[in-house]
């Protein structure tokens, strides 16, 4: 079961337009078979993964582990919609059928069950993960790396799914919000069956699909009359304007609204620049960070120059864990250094000072042969000199 008390993360993936988080989880049992409808925004106070648990576990305890789920959403938290997958796999089985729209987060509900159908008007819709910015720079470098994850987790389902490449996936979703009527969405592999008959779409729906940014938001029941003075009034309320307001009062709002809208957009274009700056000199300052650490390896015998890209490579992954490794080698010492020729040391480099290659043969061949392999010069010489003393 979830836990009642976890954190919650604040990365969302829902339709490109502003949903309201709004939404609603019921249930009931209808022939011994749980009948759950998820209607609206997931991770709604009323549509998460807790409230799911808890219809659940009262199906279990039950003996009920069948269920046909009801989901309209034009998506939400993407942890919440994974939290509330992993509530309906407790059930033996689980059978999708999707109402009006099945986007963004929402669709990773068809990527997990394989029983699922919709109807002749629903709409769905694929598109890359989205964050909706704020806090320090520390927690914009976290919330960046958080959403590359989510991505590359969705582009895999989805490949996996719908049997394509991530290449194809991500071709699809490249140039923004991909948008499938329910027979391209049974062609391309997302839903199994398509019902022959419309699902009805009243004002509340209509508007979340419009929210959505979805191609067809007609309403396809009557809706109530109301006269011009109740609209008046309803619009009024919905932009915190007086019921009283004048048509004045009405294109003030609007020039407010402009204003503002116009305002957060450069604000978030500003802070995409900034993300950006980030990013790439978090990139410049790790690359001069292995440099460093490679030279300085290098000038130490740690390392030879020819293994330079395979550190490379290994700090690109995990530098911390590098500098370790390249500190816990010891340098190497050349069989010149320790012939004393050219190190000028004491104790262990004055150990084979002096020897001929006659000696070395007798007392030290692995030298030796350490010797042909790194330093086949000072290997040449003392060959040739034991030759001419063979000639004497």
């Amino acid at each position: 079961m979830t836990p009642k008390n976890r954190t919650k993360n604040k990365l969302v993936l829902a339709a490109s337009g502003e949903l309201k988080r709004e939404g609603t989880i019921t249930a009931e049992v209808k022939s011994g078979v749980a009948h759950i409808r998820i209607k609206g925004f997931i991770g709604a106070p009323k549509a998460n993964a807790e409230v799911l648990a808890e219809m659940v576990d009262g199906f279990l305890a039950k003996g009920i582990s069948t269920a046909i789920v009801f989901l309209s959403s034009g998506g939400g938290s993407v942890f919440e919609a994974e939290d509330m997958i992993g509530e309906l796999n407790r059930l033996s089985s689980v059978k999708l059928q999707i109402g009006a729209i099945c986007a963004s987060a929402a669709t990773m509900f068809l990527v997990h069950f394989t029983d699922s159908e919709a109807r002749s008007n629903s709409q769905f819709m694929i598109h890359k993960p989205m964050h909706p910015g704020g806090g320090n720079e520390d927690e914009m470098e976290g919330n960046l790396q958080a959403i590359k994850n989510i991505t590359s987790d969705y582009r895999k389902a989805y490949a996996a799914r719908l049997k394509k490449t991530e290449e194809d996936i991500e071709a699809m979703w490249g140039k923004g919000d991909k948008w499938l009527t329910a027979t391209e969405a049974k062609a391309m592999g997302l839903i199994h069956r398509v019902i022959n008959s419309p699902v009805a779409i009243d004002t509340e729906t209509a508007e979340i699909l419009a929210a959505a940014g979805a191609p067809v938001t007609k309403i396809t029941q009557p809706k109530p009359q109301k006269n011009k003075m109740e609209e008046l009034e309803i619009l009024a309320t919905a932009v915190d304007l007086p019921k009283t307001a004048t048509a004045t009062d009405f294109l003030a709002k609007i020039q407010s609204m402009k204003n503002e809208a116009a305002t957060l957009k450069a604000e978030k274009d500003e802070l995409q620049v900034k993300n950006e700056k980030l990013e790439n000199e978090a990139k410049e300052m790790q690359k001069a960070g292995i440099k460093a650490l490679l030279d300085e390896a290098v000038a130490a015998n740690k390392i030879k120059e020819a293994d330079r890209p395979v550190y490379e490579a290994l700090a690109e992954k995990d530098l911390d864990n590098t500098r370790k490794i390249i500190a816990g080698i010891t340098p190497h010492k050349s069989i010149t250094s320790q012939l004393g020729n050219g190190g000028g040391g004491t104790g262990d480099d004055d150990k084979y000072k002096g020897w001929t290659f006659d000696k070395f043969q007798k007392e030290a061949p692995n030298a030796l042969a350490s010797m042909k392999t790194n330093e086949p010069e000072k290997y040449k010489q003392l060959l040739d000199e034991y030759k001419q003393n063979i000639k004497r």
